[in-house]
């Protein structure tokens, strides 16, 4: 129990209360022993030690937050300081909630750029893809069959100069079929599709060892 001995006119005027004085804390202020534990936790221990503690507590049946700090001049006495920090605490608990909306955001913000970002590489990816078969198959083909159509008339002509002029273009058409399967190679490795993960990085890997 915490009888009040003794109040000055700014408790009086910080709190409303009015003729406690001689009164139980628990009839002043009902159910403040059961929503505000620690006070009573704090005041007993500096009664019984003569250790000052502070704490901030919220009275809910006043409505107000009180930084208190507890004094002991004399045995099962104490003194109690109050200031009112409800403006403060208001202000803390704004500042919460602006942290908590401002972090929500920036998780949106941040899932939408992740989003954002794996849509830009599948395109990415998409149009490697298209590239690279558009290079395989037409570029290729066409590549192929003017190889063939050099390879045939080789066959036709008996003019050494001319027959070297072919050959010269048959092995710069052969280089260029071969650049461009290191470039369908390299915009996106088959070996992907047929054999797997980890043994098309194997292949790569053996590949440029090679080199």
């Amino acid at each position: 129990h915490i009888i009040i001995m003794n109040i000055n006119d700014q408790v009086e005027e910080l709190t409303g209360l009015k003729n406690v004085v001689g009164k139980n804390i628990c009839e002043v202020i009902p159910g403040i022993h059961d929503s505000n534990p620690e006070l009573f936790e704090i005041c007993t221990r500096v009664a019984l030690s003569g250790q000052a503690e502070k704490l901030e507590t919220h009275l809910e049946s006043l409505g107000i937050w009180l930084a208190l700090a507890v004094y002991s001049h004399a045995k099962d006495e104490i003194v109690i300081v109050f200031q009112n920090v409800t403006e403060r605490k208001i202000d803390e608990q704004k500042l919460i909630i602006l942290n908590n909306l401002l972090s929500h955001e920036v998780d949106k913000r941040t899932s939408e750029l992740s989003a954002l970002t794996a849509h830009v590489q599948e395109v990415a990816e998409m149009e490697r893809v298209k590239l690279a078969q558009e290079l395989h198959d037409e570029l290729g083909s066409k590549l192929a069959v003017a190889m063939m159509n050099v390879g045939r008339l080789s066959k036709t002509f008996i003019d050494p100069k001319l027959l070297k002029e072919l050959t010269s273009l048959e092995d710069l058409l052969r280089s260029t079929t071969n650049s461009i399967r290191s470039v369908v190679s390299q915009l996106y490795p088959t070996g992907l599709d047929s054999q797997g993960f980890i043994p098309a990085i194997e292949s790569l890997i053996q590949t440029y060892g090679k080199h």
